[in-house]
């Protein structure tokens, strides 16, 4: 995995929870897997210049910050973020993720501890 595209929550204890859809260079097995991340949005978000995609069959959730997070080699001061996705593309990801979401078919729900 490449990267991650997390979207926080606070729960009603105040702790942090986030969903967190996978960035992979790995071409989906079935096209409605996942959304290809196009060339100029990688750049602008500081990805390599590989092809890549966000994973919306499956997903994570997890308290913030988890276990599995770790800084990104190299960038001082350390930080756990690449770049922000533009908002457009965003919005793309998020209405195929709740369409992936319906019915019967469900992404798979990953629960960390």
């Amino acid at each position: 995995m490449t990267g991650a595209l997390a979207l926080a929550v606070a729960s009603a204890d105040g702790a942090t929870q986030v969903l967190v859809l996978p960035i992979t260079h790995a071409p989906p097995y079935r096209p409605d897997d996942a959304i290809e991340i196009p060339a100029d949005v990688r750049r602008a978000s500081g990805l390599d210049d590989a092809p890549q995609w966000v994973v919306i069959n499956e997903s994570n959730v997890f308290a913030w910050p988890g276990p599995d997070l770790r800084a990104i080699p190299g960038r001082t001061p350390p930080t756990h973020i690449y770049g922000r996705l533009p908002g457009r593309f965003l919005l793309t990801v998020a209405t195929a993720f709740r369409a992936r979401n319906r019915g019967s078919t469900r992404a798979q729900e990953v629960r960390r501890p």
